[in-house]
């Protein structure tokens, strides 16, 4: 298949797929964002797991520095084969990061047999996303989709259902609290710096892990419910290396 830089084989193969022993009412939720790529909660007493996200912010930060001063070179032609073999290096990059995560978050399912994956999905991700002033105008949006998409074939090939909701409100809810999934006047919950969420129940906790329980939420509520009643502590994620 012809690139802009380059061609690119793809192999079309037949494998054996077997289908993985799985629990039912076993559930993953995730959060997507870009400091954290991958924020996760699940219904099976583990602690959450986070996915690096600097890592492609980087990559963009890179690639916007690089292009705007080869643009300052070219002037109005636009373009250049320079220019394409950036943007081809870095969206290999970036490919490569996300199959590497999508792999992560299956492998996770699979050890600890998790039937149902829930992933957030909001469509202003793009316009919610700031990687700093200088580079902002030339921003170069994360993929979701994309991640979405590679979630999705990795774990229903195997038998893992995977399931999208709208997160409206997912991060500004008190879910501790048991606080309704609706737009309120004063929320009881409060989102301080560093990442983290004040419950009105005296609670801190990670500002993603709450948004995933959201989204959990927004698809299973009672098995949120029930989850938290018995959960303890076990809220503080850890980061797992790509």
């Amino acid at each position: 298949v012809p690139q802009a830089t380059c061609f690119v084989v793809e192999v079309i193969y037949e494998k054996d797929i077997q289908k993985v022993d799985l629990v039912d009412n076993t559930y993953l939720s995730i959060d997507l964002g870009l400091n954290n790529l991958v924020t996760t909660f699940n219904n099976i007493g583990e602690n959450p797991f986070i996915i690096n996200g600097k890592i492609i912010k980087s990559i963009n930060q890179y690639y916007n520095k690089k292009k705007a001063k080869l643009m300052s070179y070219i002037g109005d032609r636009g373009v250049s084969n320079r220019i394409n073999r950036l943007s081809h290096k870095r969206e290999s990059k970036i490919n490569d990061y996300l199959h590497k995560s999508s792999r992560e978050i299956v492998n996770y399912c699979i050890k600890h047999k998790i039937s149902t994956i829930i992933i957030g999905d909001n469509k202003n991700w793009k316009q919610n996303i700031n990687i700093g002033k200088r580079n902002n105008q030339s921003f170069v949006s994360v993929p979701f989709s994309k991640l979405i998409q590679m979630i999705s074939y990795k774990a229903e090939e195997i038998g893992i259902r995977v399931k999208t909701t709208e997160e409206s409100y997912t991060s500004k809810i008190d879910h501790l609290a048991n606080e309704d999934m609706k737009k309120q006047e004063i929320y009881l919950g409060q989102r301080k710096k560093r990442g983290l969420f004040i419950s009105s129940i005296n609670k801190f906790i990670n500002a993603d892990v709450n948004g995933a329980i959201g989204i959990m939420r927004k698809v299973v509520p009672e098995v949120v419910l029930g989850t938290l009643g018995d959960r303890g502590t076990v809220f503080v994620p850890y980061k797992t290396i790509i």
